[in-house]
């Protein structure tokens, strides 16, 4: 590999010079996985739970968060979090905050704070990653104001539309997720909508309508949950 051919010389030399065996072998380069890390910048991957204590009312973080400028222990660090209202957040949960993450070199993720610094933060121990695939499931979803009223017949912007669909009077369309897939390097969702929230009734809503959307429109997502139910 060429980080060792490039490190290989001088390791020779050195143990010629004085028959050391203990020097420490380089730094391998951090393995980034493949899931969903080529999508624009501001496309969100998942959430991180950091898992620990939960929080107690106070806003501190479980513990602090050091920022670092590249995914790995000996980069820079540019910013220590210790607030939970400094770094951006959603609920995973009822009463549950978590970590939104931007991208993926695991054990490293890329988060950010509230003034649009990002940094590398590696996984705590007891933490978990909820990539957006997985975080829908199960869940009451809808088509957030971000969405811009297509769905396609396959996941590509290219398809033929689906049946068009009204919005809902505050903008958001009940939803159900029900398949996902990455097409040259964007996530899109194939989402089956009601005609109305599951919330509202005494029966189950009927689906009118099924499609993919892509996950994100640049900075926001055009799918997202009721983390608190109904």
């Amino acid at each position: 590999m060429p980080a060792i051919s490039r490190y290989l010389p001088l390791t020779l030399v050195a143990l010629a010079a004085c028959g050391d065996s203990s020097a420490p072998p380089p730094e391998m380069p951090v393995e980034t996985t493949t899931v969903l890390t080529v999508s624009g910048i501001d496309s969100m991957l998942g959430l991180l739970n950091l898992g620990g204590p939960a929080a107690d009312g106070s806003g501190l973080l479980a513990l602090p968060l050091q920022l670092r400028a590249a995914p790995s222990a000996t980069a820079d660090t540019i910013v220590t979090v210790t607030r939970w209202v400094d770094v951006v957040a959603e609920e995973i949960d009822y009463e549950v905050p978590a970590v939104v993450v931007w991208r993926n070199a695991n054990p490293w993720f890329l988060v950010s704070t509230h003034d649009s610094v990002r940094g590398w933060i590696e996984l705590p121990e007891g933490g978990s990653v909820t990539l957006i695939p997985e975080l829908f499931q199960n869940r009451l979803t809808y088509l957030t104001p971000a969405w811009d009223g297509q769905l396609f017949a396959a996941p590509s912007p290219t398809a033929a539309l689906t049946r068009p669909v009204a919005r809902g009077v505050d903008g958001e369309t009940s939803v159900e997720v029900r398949e996902s897939k990455v097409v040259d390097g964007t996530l899109w969702l194939r989402v089956a909508v009601h005609d109305r929230s599951p919330c509202e009734g005494t029966t189950p809503p009927r689906y009118i309508a099924d499609g993919w959307v892509k996950a994100w429109t640049g900075a926001r997502n055009t799918v997202w949950y009721y983390s608190r139910g109904c």
